[in-house]
């Protein structure tokens, strides 16, 4: 047998149903086969039903993440709602925060306001650090001593795993980084949950007051 090549056998399929290096044989149906012409390079082939044959040639998504919304910071911060449930996890990211008066900056979920959040969270502030608990808080604190007003470029990271399920309560990791108003260059990580088992269709960003003077966003949904 030659490498390549489809033996011709009686009542078996013809080599001349092929044509060009990379084709593929597919069936539109029972008993019937036809010629898929290799695909683009780069392409996956994909299921796709309203094709003849079933199948076709697409680019694959990148890095399995879609942006589902993106814009800069108001000076109350950022309220996204109606968010997409088709995803396994969401990841939030808003950067260059900048503060026009130090204040609590915090993450909300689905507008819940009571002590339904609990986090262990470690900061480091300078050259030290430290470990702590929270437990029944009305929000998840994301800076451990207020973010400066002159200094930008603070950062903020959330993760979201299985927001959509409906059952069991909602894991929130956070992760900042930040100047302090002390002037200490700060990072604090929660590992945080919110102790509600509906699916998360709403996130807020927001601190005591309207202190925001500039800052963008972006909301990835990850497959």
């Amino acid at each position: 047998m030659t490498v390549g090549r489809i033996p011709s056998v009686e009542g078996g399929i013809q080599p001349t149903l092929l044509t060009t290096k990379g084709d593929i044989i597919v069936a539109t149906g029972n008993a019937t086969l036809v010629r898929q012409g290799v695909g683009a390079n780069g392409t996956v082939l994909t299921a796709n039903s309203a094709q003849a044959d079933g199948v076709e040639w697409a680019t694959p998504s990148s890095g399995g993440m879609t942006l589902l919304a993106s814009g800069s910071l108001s000076a109350t911060g950022i309220d996204l709602t109606s968010i997409s449930g088709s995803y396994e996890e969401l990841k939030l990211v808003i950067s260059d925060i900048d503060m026009s008066t130090s204040d609590e900056n915090f993450i909300r979920i689905n507008n819940d306001s009571g002590g339904n959040y609990y986090s262990y969270f470690a900061v480091t502030s300078g050259a030290s650090g430290s470990q702590n608990a929270t437990n029944g808080t009305t929000y998840i604190k994301i800076d451990q001593n207020y973010m400066s007003t002159t200094a930008n470029g603070a950062v903020l990271i959330v993760n979201l795993p299985n927001y959509a399920e409906s059952t069991g309560y909602k894991i929130v990791q956070t992760r900042s980084a930040y100047v302090s108003a002390g002037g200490n260059n700060e990072s604090r990580i929660n590992w945080a949950w919110w102790k509600n088992e509906n699916p998360i269709t709403r996130i807020t960003f927001a601190s005591g007051g309207a202190y925001f003077d500039g800052g963008t966003y972006k909301l990835f949904g990850v497959k």
